[in-house]
């Protein structure tokens, strides 16, 4: 319901509140504004303790030789960095020429 600020009937000290409130454009824009924010927070920090998780399990839980791509060792931080940003996708892309089949081991 809209107050008519002009009214006889309301004391001054509240029609000077009132009119400090902030309008429907400017709150729906704070809302906006929040909401995105807490979106891309959210999204950002899921990858971010992905990414630790992950980078920590391949770099302790595999030797280097066991992570070789061209004769060379793959950094299990930077697997892990491939992994979580095409993690979105479902095409498998990883660092490996195998995908990531070399770490299941419960299917041979």
């Amino acid at each position: 319901p809209v107050t008519n600020l002009n009214s006889k009937n309301l004391s001054p000290n509240v029609i000077k509140k009132l009119k400090m409130l902030p309008t429907a454009e400017q709150l729906r824009y704070r809302a906006y504004m929040l909401t995105i924010f807490l979106v891309l927070t959210t999204c950002f920090t899921i990858y971010a303790i992905a990414f630790v998780v992950i980078g920590v399990w391949i770099a302790n839980k595999y030797e280097p030789q066991y992570l070789l791509q061209d004769g060379s060792s793959i950094n299990g931080y930077y697997a892990s960095f491939i992994i979580i940003i095409t993690g979105f996708n479902q095409n498998g892309l990883s660092p490996w020429s195998d995908g990531l089949a070399r770490f299941v081991k419960d299917i041979y």
